[in-house]
């Protein structure tokens, strides 16, 4: 479960979640130091430490989401690149991909001699 992640993304993401929450604490302390937690140099260290905690934290959480996402998407196109191939060959198609030389289904001709 845990090899194979890719870490390089989920530490910028965790790196901008982490910055927003220090940005949303600056902001809420100084817009109301009453009723927020009112920033005082005692307090610093201990945010700091928390910030580095939350950190580490989002960034596994987001290393473990992105290596599922990557399954999944993977495990669709294996599944939708056969089921299409199948339809194709069952339908008596061409596959897709291999529509060069055959008129173009989007355009309407009606249109075209209308305007003629």
């Amino acid at each position: 479960m845990f090899k194979d992640l890719n870490w390089a993304p989920a530490f910028k993401r965790a790196a901008i979640f982490v910055a927003i929450w220090l940005g949303l604490v600056y902001v809420m302390s100084v817009a109301a130091p009453d009723s927020f937690l009112a920033m005082t140099r005692e307090q610093v260290p201990s945010l700091i430490i928390n910030a580095i905690m939350f950190f580490f934290l989002f960034a596994f959480i987001f290393a473990v989401t992105e290596k599922r996402r990557t399954q999944r998407v993977e495990q669709l196109n294996a599944q939708k690149g056969k089921s299409s191939k199948r339809q194709a060959e069952t339908n008596g198609e061409v596959p897709e991909g291999t529509l060069k030389g055959q008129r173009n289904p989007n355009t309407s001709r009606k249109k075209a001699r209308r305007k003629r």
